[in-house]
């Protein structure tokens, strides 16, 4: 057997618990319905569909993982820096993805801040 049939043994699809129980077995929490609204909101790992169920490429987890993994630190007060970008380009911070760069879901829809009487103006009670 040939490198690339061994990799296409390894990395085969998951779905959603499966997945979720994957990525919290390397060390990132998720659950099944987090990996959903992830997907919904466009921010969770790459996903695709068999039929209609949600299916994930392990490879896709272990990309998504590594997004979210940093280099390592000496102390708390210096800034996170993404692994991967740490070993490009000697710990210079990365650029956020756009996805991640706005607000998205329920929470990017800012209300107005509720206008406060001026001072001067007596209050109703």
């Amino acid at each position: 057997m040939d490198d690339g049939e061994t990799e296409t043994k390894r990395d085969r699809l998951l779905n959603r618990k499966d997945a979720a129980a994957y990525l919290t077995d390397l060390g990132l929490e998720m659950a099944a319905q987090t990996l959903a609204r992830k997907f919904h909101e466009g921010c969770g790992p790459l996903c695709t569909h068999v039929g209609d169920r949600a299916m994930y490429w392990r490879r896709h987890l272990d990309d998504y993982f590594k997004e979210h993994l940093s280099a390592p630190r000496r102390s708390s007060s210096e800034p996170r820096v993404a692994a991967y970008a740490a070993e490009q380009d000697n710990r210079a911070p990365s650029p956020l993805p756009a996805s991640l760069s706005k607000p998205r879901g329920p929470q990017s829809k800012l209300r107005r801040p509720r206008q406060l009487a001026p001072a001067s103006m007596p209050l109703p009670f």
